[in-house]
């Protein structure tokens, strides 16, 4: 099933699109998205692993979704409209949330002028770490060890314990960077084995564009027009299911206060790091609605936001949102914000 799995998602995708879809709102007549996106930059012309390429999205294309969007008449808005939408219990046609993560400087070099053109407000939920300079950046320093060696060894901790991971073809840099990924987010790589690999807790290269974030003027600046908003993604981009409680307060507490600080406006939106069900779930939901500065939380689970049944209070803690890249193409947009990309994904799972 796995080896056909993309070949059965696309022919599903073909017959629904061409038969006008399977449309989400056949069953929900209130419904929005929130996007997530983290870079929109030209497509680099190095060569990636599609992990890693996949978190980005041309600009031409974010202008071509935004349109598209705008003709399917969708309305285009801020976290602050539908935190209102929310508590107030009110209906709300068809609607689009555009949210970034982390704190690339693409966001203002690239993304904001296709925004600012087509006035669409959009998010940017903050790292610390990445505006301080000295975030970790783990997945791009694994992402050149495994693109130039052959294989590599993973020493785990607690247990004698090494693995050894081939990686000749694409295809095994593929699934090696997918496993390595897994252990290294449950703190279970003691090192790896590799005389040119830099340590994965080895901070941002300044020098390299691949790297390079915004600084606190350009979110200030940013933050100085309407259409953009500033939310919170934590100190450090950590795992929050990692975290101890007093960790955890840290991570949240610091990084909104010292936003706060320098944009002289209240943050009232958080974003989950990585946003999974193992990064993230009911006991961080519990902690993040109890703090009273936040109005919305978003994770990276897929979902639609319906305003059509009476929603629970802690529903706007944990918001699902539909992640969109330069893989995702103009002729499944369709699928994409009528529901039918998402029920085949979760039929073929």
């Amino acid at each position: 099933m796995k080896k056909y799995r993309k070949t059965i998602h696309n022919s599903l995708i073909r017959l629904l699109n061409t038969a006008n879809g399977f449309p989400l709102n056949l069953f929900v007549k209130n419904y929005g998205l929130i996007f997530m996106l983290h870079r929109v930059r030209p497509k680099s012309l190095c060569t990636r692993l599609p992990i890693n390429e996949s978190l980005e999205i041309r600009p031409d294309q974010l202008e071509e979704l935004i349109i598209y969007l705008k003709e399917s008449n969708f309305d285009l808005i801020s976290l602050d409209d539908l935190s209102e939408i929310i508590k107030k219990g009110m209906i709300k046609q068809n609607f689009v949330v555009f949210t970034l993560d982390d704190g690339y400087y693409d966001n203002l070099q690239f993304a904001y002028p296709v925004f600012k053109k087509h006035k669409t407000p959009f998010t940017i939920y903050v790292a610390n770490s990445f505006i301080n300079r000295n975030a970790n950046m783990w997945w791009y320093e694994l992402e050149e060890t495994i693109l130039n060696n052959n294989s590599l060894t993973v020493n785990l901790r607690n247990i004698d314990e090494k693995v050894g991971i081939d990686l000749k073809t694409s295809s095994e840099k593929q699934r090696g960077f997918v496993l390595v990924r897994k252990l290294w987010l449950e703190k279970r790589i003691i090192s790896i084995e590799q005389p040119d690999h830099l340590p994965l807790d080895y901070p941002v290269r300044l020098d390299d564009d691949l790297y390079k974030t915004l600084s606190w003027e350009d979110l200030k600046n940013l933050s100085n027009d309407p259409l953009v908003t500033i939310g919170a993604h934590t100190m450090n981009h950590l795992p929050l299911s990692s975290l101890n409680e007093n960790d955890l307060k840290y991570e949240i507490n610091t990084s909104v206060n010292e936003i706060e600080r320098v944009i002289q406006k209240k943050v009232k939106h958080f974003s989950y790091p990585y946003g999974g069900e193992d990064e993230a779930s009911s006991r961080e939901y519990a902690f993040v609605k109890e703090l009273p500065y936040i109005e919305t939380a978003t994770t990276s689970i897929s979902g639609f936001v319906s305003l059509s049944k009476q929603i629970d209070n802690s529903f706007i803690y944990k918001l699902p949102r539909m992640f969109i890249s330069n893989q995702t193409k103009k002729e499944n947009y369709s699928a994409l914000i009528n529901g039918s990309q998402l029920i085949i994904e979760r039929f073929i799972k």
